[in-house]
């Protein structure tokens, strides 16, 4: 059988994603990329309602904290990537689907200095730009502290040091949304299960 361009004929029951065409994975991992960020502000919204937004704030750390510590090893095994080097860790965050390649909510641009010192801008982030249209009072907490959790996590090797050059807020929505620098260090930036 040929490979499904879309799901509009008769139901297969033994579906499997290699039955799908690579355009057909490619939307439905866009619909999983809104889908992603969507549950992400929900989730949040519905702990904030009940106990209140610093709790909210609190908790979200602490939930992507484990999430991407648990996610960042399997993004590894997947694409059989070695941690050699800080170009090997970056390669992680472009292979998560919601993470930071060109087509992704939160296009970025890499400049590779060695492959031990990379800087990434994000020139546009659709939740900077959801929390400065909705919830401005969310930006400091996960710009500047839960972001930068998150990336360490998710390229898994924690000697690499994650250093913000470019955070929010800024002042005009032609301004990038940050701007990082990936580099190696002689200490470690993080322990595994530290939440």
């Amino acid at each position: 059988m040929s490979e499904l361009t879309d799901y509009s004929g008769p139901l297969k029951p033994d579906l499997t994603l290699k039955d799908l065409s690579k355009d057909f994975l490619i939307r439905l991992i866009e619909v999983h990329q809104y889908a992603w960020v969507t549950m992400t502000e929900s989730w949040y919204r519905s702990v904030e309602k009940r106990y209140g937004s610093e709790v909210g704030l609190d908790i979200e750390l602490e939930a992507w904290k484990r999430l991407t510590e648990k996610l960042g090893p399997r993004y590894q095994k997947a694409a059989n990537i070695k941690l050699n080097t800080v170009a090997d860790s970056v390669k992680i965050t472009q292979i998560v689907l919601d993470n930071s390649r060109v087509d992704s909510p939160f296009p970025s641009k890499w400049e590779i200095v060695d492959d031990n010192h990379i800087t990434q801008t994000i020139e546009k982030c659709q939740s900077l730009d959801f929390f400065e249209r909705k919830a401005p009072e969310r930006i400091q907490k996960v710009c500047e502290v839960n972001e930068k959790q998150m990336i360490q996590r998710y390229i898994v090797n924690p000697y690499v040091k994650l250093t913000p050059l470019k955070l929010p807020p800024r002042s005009s929505k032609e301004e990038i949304a940050c701007k990082w620098e990936y580099a190696m260090s002689d200490e470690k930036q993080w322990l595994p299960g530290e939440y």
